[in-house]
Order: C-alpha cells, then structure tokens, then sequence
C-alpha cells in the first residue's frame, strides 16, 4: 500500500503513437484522472512514451493544458535522430511551462558494450557508444544540460547508482555547441535505429 491519500504525479503511460493518443482520449482515461485530480486525489498530471515524439506532440496539440509534466528519452542519439524527443518535444512542452523528466539517458544500456537482465545477456557490440565514442559523463551531462527537471535512472547496481550520484555532484552545464558535437558523433547510430530500439519500428532512423 502507498500509505497516501493523494498522489503527486499521475501519469498516461507510453503513449505509442498519436493515433493511439486520439485513442486514449476517446475512451475517457484522461476524464478519467481530471475527475480524480478535482476529488484531490492526484495533485498533477502527466504523460510518458518512448516510442514516438509525435505521440507527445499530438497530446500537448489536444489536451495540453490538462498537464503538468511529460516523460520522454533524452540522450545524443535521440538528439541526432529525424524523429528526436530533444529537438522537437523538449520546445513545445518548455512552451507549456511542462516538468520534464527525462529517461532511456543511456539508452536503456545501449551505450555500453553489454546489457545484462537476470544474469541474461540481451545486447552486445563490438562498438560501444561509451566508452568508444563517449564518456558515460558525456552522456549524462548531455541529458542534465538539457532543461529536464528529473534524470530518471535505471541503474540495477548499487555501483551504478553511486557513479551517477558522482556525476552528478560534479555536474558542469555543457554549451550549446558542445551537446550539437555529442549529437553529431553519434548520428551513425541514430541512422541505424538499433541504439534507441524502442522507438517505433514505423520511424526509421
């Protein structure tokens, strides 16, 4: 049990596509939470997605004003991609007055060599983003130069954790040329589409 009579953050989860935005909002779910947040129930609302920037434009397009925040992949392949959640999501929602919080910041461990879930190993390369093309401080100042209020981090370890805290703490703001540099060095991989693998399939590069 949460032990709480209100939540903070209540949010439309993976929005797929804007179809599926049209979708949800024709079958009532955020009537649904705005009833909930008048009975004091939910103190703001929110929407997430990693599949399509489009899926968060169209909700900010029809319903915008219900909301305070959206969730969405931040990191430099994204920046480089034709379909990127930084280049196109990150201004209408900093318009919306929008807490963004950013996720898939190492692109659900695609930046590194090996990913492993349950001892399983499910992603290798023989060219890994970090440490071959970046620094993994690259890519989290990346993400905490952009204006997001909240890194969201899936670190399994609690070393992982710990160097993220470091990196934090000694966190500097990187220009703007710097972050359009980390973009470019990685627009290889954002061609390839297999970096950001969850992204729609209907998007391509």
């Amino acid at each position: 049990r949460l032990k709480t009579d209100r939540i903070d953050l209540w949010q439309i989860h993976a929005l797929e596509s804007p179809e599926d935005v049209e979708k949800r909002l024709a079958g009532g779910v955020l009537d649904m939470a705005l009833k909930a947040r008048e009975k004091g129930l939910i103190r703001h609302l929110g929407f997430t997605g990693h599949s399509s920037p489009y899926a968060h434009l169209r909700m900010l397009e029809l319903a915008g004003d219900a909301f305070a925040a959206c969730q969405f992949p931040v990191n430099p392949v994204d920046a480089a991609s034709r379909h990127s959640f930084v280049r196109q999501v990150i201004p209408e929602a900093g318009k919306a007055g929008y807490g963004m919080l950013a996720m898939k910041t190492l692109a659900d461990g695609r930046f590194f060599s090996e990913k492993q879930v349950n001892t399983k190993v499910t992603w290798t390369t023989e060219d890994p983003i970090v440490p071959k093309h970046l620094s993994l401080e690259d890519s989290i100042y990346f993400a905490l130069s952009q204006p997001v209020a909240v890194l969201i981090t899936g670190a399994e370890k609690p070393e992982y954790l710990n160097d993220k805290v470091a990196l934090v703490e000694s966190y500097r703001t990187l220009t703007p040329d710097q972050l359009t540099g980390l973009a470019n060095r990685l627009r290889s991989f954002a061609e390839a589409g297999n970096i950001e693998y969850y992204k729609s399939r209907d998007l391509a590069g």
